[in-house]
């Protein structure tokens, strides 16, 4: 008879970010916090009506949910009480993550979360966002300045 042993994981799995290259399009953004926030104002007037956000915090990062949040207007009240709970300065670095054009955030070096964008087939709105905080997952992810081949 096998054993089995059953893992609690907290909130969604998402899968681990990875960082891949970019030889096409090796162009990095590095921003300030408040030029964070002015993205995700820009985001969130990207969103389609039915966008999806899932999140993985794994119970240890800043996910603040267990459950994927459907539509703009809740999706972009998560956003917005993040935003505003977070009293932590963030840089945005843009790079190419498990082969999909992703934003990076970081505070100082440490990254704190890694967002991977679904575009709807036109490519004019974001249908699905893909959220990793969990620090388990973020241990492979480096700020540019310290890795240079990296896109």
């Amino acid at each position: 008879m096998i054993n089995r042993r059953r893992e609690t994981y907290v909130g969604q799995w998402l899968p681990e970010p990875l960082l891949t290259e970019d030889p096409e399009d090796p162009v990095e953004r590095l921003d300030s916090s408040s030029m964070a926030l002015l993205v995700v104002l820009e985001l969130l007037e990207l969103l389609a009506p039915d966008v999806t956000l899932w999140t993985d915090g794994g119970g240890k990062g800043a996910a603040r949910s267990l459950q994927p949040v459907h539509g703009r207007d809740r999706v972009a009240e998560l956003f917005i009480a993040v935003s505003a709970a977070s009293a932590i300065s963030l840089d945005i670095h843009y790079r190419t993550v498990n082969g999909d054009p992703s934003a990076v955030l970081f505070t100082g070096d440490a990254p704190f979360a890694v967002l991977v964008l679904d575009l709807t087939p036109p490519g004019d709105r974001i249908a699905g966002i893909y959220s990793v905080t969990n620090p388990d997952k973020l241990t492979r992810i480096t700020p540019r300045e310290h890795c240079p081949s990296c896109p």
